[in-house]
């Protein structure tokens, strides 16, 4: 409806369950409290926070939301009272990329999110802050969790993507055949990274 009638949407009411100013119910708010180097190029963030029991049936990726300043107090989206979300902006504006959760520990309420680390990034910049345990938003999940279990699969990421590549090959396990191209400073260093299986895995 946004899409075809934007000025119509704001005077839409949604009844029932909708507590205008409140979080999203798929909104989550955590924090940083490890960081470590996976290998050069690739930063792995533990985050702790509330209901991550969630993450581990609902999809693979997460919309990870910040301030644009790392001294600004963040303003969280919130409800509106037609059920869509409302995102601050001006100087409250949120950067949001998303992200793919590579492990998930519920007992602890942790989860590792793998980070491709590069100059200019503000998320980028925030995975290697050795210092900074100030809190995130999350947003999801989602995205597809599992791949077909077809034989003669081809599968190719960036830095980016080798979280996501990983989970896939997990949800394998191990079973399918194929071949595997992606992103890594050596072939040692892909072999170590991905899940063992059956694909041939090139680094590129």
């Amino acid at each position: 409806v946004k899409a075809v009638a934007p000025k119509d949407v704001i005077n839409l009411r949604w009844t029932g369950g909708v507590q205008p100013g409140s979080l999203p119910t798929n909104f989550r708010i955590v924090r940083p409290i490890r960081r470590k180097e996976v290998f050069p190029g690739l930063t792995r963030v533990t985050l702790a926070g509330i209901d991550v029991e969630a993450f581990s049936v609902d999809g693979i990726h997460v919309k990870l939301i910040m301030p644009l300043g790392k001294d600004l107090a963040p303003v969280w989206p919130s409800m509106s009272l037609n059920g869509g979300f409302v995102w601050p902006d001006g100087e409250d504006t949120l950067h949001a990329r998303y992200v793919t959760v590579r492990a998930i520990r519920a007992p602890e309420r942790e989860i590792d999110i793998d980070v491709a680390t590069h100059a200019g990034g503000l998320i980028s910049a925030w995975a290697q802050m050795q210092d900074d345990a100030q809190e995130v938003g999350l947003m999801g999940p989602g995205g597809d969790e599992a791949l077909p279990r077809n034989d003669g699969v081809v599968l190719a990421a960036d830095l980016t993507g080798l979280p996501a590549l990983a989970r896939l090959i997990e949800s394998t396990g191990g079973d399918v055949t194929g071949h595997v191209f992606a992103a890594a400073p050596s072939q040692a260093t892909l072999d170590a990274y991905l899940p063992k299986s059956r694909l041939a895995v090139e680094a590129i």
